[in-house]
């Protein structure tokens, strides 16, 4: 028997920014996903900024550089996909001292458009459950006004009895109408 091992590839890019800015290293999917190039290594994160498309991409990093602290955000790209942005502190080993930052960007555009969907779903769920308590509370009023009226019959009053019954058959047909409905839409 073969043991199979399934592996899982999360699209992700990754890139290093050093304590004063400076581009030091990327993956290729950095490269293709923001249009960097072997010559932007080296450069100022300020001169390629405008390749990340996120405002507040350079005041995250300085903020963890400065903290030490991890930041995780979910951002859109301008071209409509999302990322799970994260922006974790290098902490060098011989010294302990924070010497840049580890950016990464995940790409979860199916997971926000499946939440998206699942939210749309509840909404229609819900939607659906106050139509059917209301269609079914109509009936259920009727009937429950009926029954009163019934126990409030005088003896010689069974005159209007036939006509109760009928008012209680039609509130129950009702909302056996709704239940068959509410099955057949299944």
């Amino acid at each position: 028997m073969r043991n199979w091992k399934i592996i899982f590839e999360i699209p992700s890019s990754h890139s290093f920014v050093d304590r004063s800015l400076i581009l030091r290293k990327f993956t290729p999917p950095a490269m293709k996903q923001f249009r960097l190039k072997e010559g932007d290594i080296g450069r100022a994160l300020a001169d390629v900024a405008e390749n990340f498309r996120f405002p507040t991409f350079t005041d995250n990093i300085k903020h963890v550089i400065e903290t030490g602290e991890i930041l995780e955000k979910e951002i859109q790209a301008t071209d409509r996909r999302w990322y799970q942005m994260n922006i974790l502190p290098y902490i060098t080993r011989t010294d302990q001292l924070n010497n840049g930052v580890i950016i990464t960007f995940i790409d979860i555009t199916s997971r926000v458009e499946d939440l998206a969907e699942q939210e749309k779903l509840v909404a229609e769920h819900e939607l659906l459950l106050d139509t059917i308590a209301h269609d079914i509370k109509t009936p259920l009023t009727s009937l429950g006004l009926n029954i009163e009226m019934m126990k409030r019959l005088p003896e010689h009053g069974m005159v209007r009895f036939p006509q109760l019954v009928g008012n209680l058959e039609q509130s129950l047909l009702k909302m056996k109408s709704v239940v068959n409905e509410l099955i057949d839409s299944r």
